[in-house]
């Protein structure tokens, strides 16, 4: 089975995500004199960790990104997983803060790749590349 046409966009935000967060985080660890963050909502206690988790975020997102290129079944469920984790901080960020259009916009795109994602025809690619042992996990996880 081909790969989607439409997952090639899914793909590139995910590698954006992930090199913004790498940026992010590298550069939040390297300058010592930024002001911690604020607005965090709930998450606020990661706040003095804030630069290792982006950093994690980002290579946890380039993995993901590779893993759903190549049609590795456990890329397309943890991406799954990870969206409605995101979906549910981002209405708590936006509960706590009143309105915060990034938040809206955000979730907005993450609801956009959930249900292209959850579409029959790229499960069944994720689905028959499994069954057919075409891709397989190379790095350990349950593919």
């Amino acid at each position: 089975m081909s790969r989607p046409r439409g997952l090639i966009l899914v793909v590139i935000l995910e590698v954006l995500v992930g090199l913004l967060s790498l940026l992010g985080g590298i550069t939040a660890l390297f300058l010592h004199n930024l002001p911690q963050a604020q607005g965090l909502g709930f998450l606020q206690i990661l706040a003095p960790i804030l630069p290792l988790v982006e950093i994690s975020l980002g290579i946890f997102f380039l993995i993901l990104s590779y893993g759903l290129w190549r049609g590795y079944r456990w890329a397309w469920m943890l991406t799954i997983i990870f969206e409605i984790v995101h979906i549910i901080a981002d209405i708590g960020f936006i509960a706590s803060r009143s309105f915060a259009l990034d938040k809206i916009i955000g979730l907005a795109l993450i609801l956009a790749t959930l249900y292209y994602l959850l579409r029959p025809n790229v499960r069944a690619y994720f689905s028959k590349a499994r069954a057919n042992g075409v891709r397989s996990s190379k790095i350990g996880l349950p593919s």
